[in-house]
């Protein structure tokens, strides 16, 4: 199983077995060139590679794990993703949702967001999610829709 840059590369010759957002739900049924794929087994790959990076990047093992969940994912899915960063050989992740982590990353990137002010995250990606958030002195959370 090739990922990353290797998976893309591949993907030219061989286009039928290339799956390009590998995290799946895990009610979902994947298909690569006529063969039946576990959706975890794919996200394991992925996590593995990305924790391989990380280290020899940092020098050092992966102590701290935060993954990106939609935030229409519940308990079941997170929980399935959980399963996923263990095959991978991580710690317990933190779950972050999709729209919290667009807000964290705005307010370390210096954007000014007055705490109580809401902004309106629109993921447009292999769906829409729109989520608003309202800054608290944390930093930001989801607002129950």
């Amino acid at each position: 199983m090739l990922t990353g840059h290797q998976a893309w590369q591949a993907a030219a010759g061989q286009p039928q077995r290339f799956i390009p957002a590998p995290r799946q739900s895990p009610e979902q049924r994947l298909t690569v060139a006529g063969t039946d794929v576990d959706a975890m087994d794919l996200v394991v790959a992925t996590l593995r590679r990305v924790a391989e990076e990380a280290q020899r990047i940092a020098g050092c093992m992966v102590e701290d794990v935060r993954l990106v969940v939609p935030a229409g994912w519940g308990p079941r899915r997170r929980t399935w993703m959980r399963h996923a960063a263990h095959r991978a050989g991580l710690p317990q992740p933190r779950m972050i949702e999709a729209p919290v982590a667009a807000g964290g990353h705005l307010l370390a990137a210096g954007v000014q967001l007055p705490v109580g002010s809401f902004i309106v995250v629109c993921d447009a990606g292999g769906g829409a999610e729109v989520s608003v958030l309202r800054r608290g002195p944390a930093g930001s959370r989801s607002s129950p829709p």
